[in-house]
């Protein structure tokens, strides 16, 4: 018989059972293990010492389900294990935000008493973690287990689910003023949120600011599509939520909305967000092998002016063309035009990449291929090439943000074996030895 689990993600809680049926095909396997596991960390942790029991968690193989382990913290968020994590043992996780403005301790103390789900942000990623409450020589514990759930539709609908929770505690404008930062907790890589009222007024857009304060009832797509119509005809029947899907810039983008009232105002209003099922590596690389074609085939200053406008034929989804010169100096970009014609050689990401350095090595060592790093708050994959053309030398490319984990596994043993090529195998060992590198 097929369990059904609830889940509490972000003070919110679904049946996982009723999750959408494209969704990861294991999860339900994966939550099995998570639930099974914490059941036999606890007793196991009742019957040994905190040190011995803390021991084995770390070291002994019994407590590994591929990315699966328990973890232990008190409840005043000091962590005693952490899969082989040492840098986190003894630090204090009681003020760390896990989304929402929440702590992530207080979120694992409203479901572990009776064992429950928690969903938090964990290494640039959103985890699923099955709590539960022990107690120990009088003192109270934490123990769970849990894993990254690889699908896009879930990641998308958890992230409407924490907007949704943000508004009933902090109100519409408070969610709105989040939203509209593009680089904000309610953005993660391509998938970004926004908020309509029922009348198709923009309260909120984490992609276009420019869209907020207009009506835009009668918008259509490309396909002449009335999206803003079909939303809110949605989410005015049935449970009040559900997907959508239309025609954003040339590809198709899959979006789950649902209904929410502020409690303070008693309006309704639709939080809503999107991921791209068809944009791939393949696309990546037959979109910048597209842009290399135009850019032999034109004038620098024609091939440049449109690779930078947003109409100019090179936007597709959530992809856009940027191009630098062998310096790092940006020569083209639709997504962050401002940085035409700067210096960003020395431009690093989130965990201190230099990200133009990246895609210049990649670019000038290997001639093509791709580079990885943190980008609105998710893992890019980048994929650049070096051309050379009477106008000049160029390096061009476009990237998008993968959701499964599999890509980003290929992307990095990849990058590792060009690396080995080229490097001396004692220094490359050591490198991807380090926790601190780029592999």
């Amino acid at each position: 018989m097929k369990h059904c689990f609830w889940a509490t993600l972000g003070l919110f809680t679904i049946s996982v059972a009723q999750l959408d049926e494209n969704r990861e095909p294991d999860i339900d396997r994966k939550m099995e293990q998570c639930v099974a596991m914490v059941s036999d960390a606890v007793k196991f942790f009742k019957e040994k010492p905190l040190g011995e029991a803390c021991r084995s968690f770390q070291r002994d193989l019994v407590w590994r389900k591929g990315e699966i382990f328990p973890f232990v913290f008190d409840t005043d968020g000091t962590c005693f294990v952490h899969d082989d994590d040492l840098t986190v043992i003894w630090k204090t996780f009681n003020t760390t935000k896990a989304g929402a403005g929440e702590s992530l301790i207080q979120r694992m103390l409203k479901v572990a008493e009776n064992g429950g789900w928690v969903s938090y942000e964990w290494d640039n990623g959103y985890k699923l973690s099955y709590v539960k409450m022990v107690k120990k020589a009088d003192k109270n514990y934490l123990i769970g287990a849990g894993f990254f759930p690889e699908s896009p539709e879930f990641k998308t609908k958890q992230l409407v689910k924490s907007a949704i929770t943000f508004l009933k505690e902090s109100g519409v404008q408070d969610l709105a003023d989040r939203i509209n930062n593009p680089v904000g907790q309610f953005v993660r890589g391509d998938i970004y949120l926004w908020v309509y009222d029922l009348e198709g007024n923009v309260v909120a857009h984490g992609e276009n600011l420019a869209m907020v304060g207009q009506n835009l009832i009668d918008w259509q797509d490309v396909d002449g599509k009335f999206r803003n119509r079909e939303m809110i005809k949605l989410v005015s029947k049935g449970e009040g939520s559900g997907w959508i899907e239309y025609n954003d810039r040339g590809t198709t983008k899959r979006a789950y909305v649902e209904k929410v009232v502020d409690p303070a105002t008693k309006k309704a209003y639709i939080v809503g967000g999107g991921y791209y099922p068809d944009i791939d590596g393949d696309a990546v690389r037959s979109f910048v092998q597209k842009a290399i074609s135009f850019l032999r085939g034109n004038p620098r200053s024609v091939a440049l002016r449109d690779f930078s406008n947003k109409a100019g034929g090179f936007v597709k989804g959530p992809m856009t063309i940027f191009v630098y010169d062998q310096d790092g100096v940006m020569l083209a970009d639709a997504q962050n035009p401002g940085f035409i014609g700067q210096d960003l050689s020395k431009s690093r990401d989130a965990e201190g990449r230099f990200i133009t350095k990246l895609i210049l090595d990649q670019a000038n060592t290997f001639g093509k291929g791709w580079v990885s790093f943190i980008d609105k708050r998710a893992y890019r994959n980048v994929y650049v090439e070096k051309i050379e053309t009477p106008d000049g030398i160029f390096i061009v490319g476009s990237g998008y943000w993968p959701s499964e984990k599999s890509v980003s596994a290929e992307s990095l043993v990849e990058k590792a074996a060009g690396y080995l090529e080229t490097h001396d195998p004692e220094d490359s060992f050591f490198l991807f030895s380090s926790p601190s590198s780029d592999y």
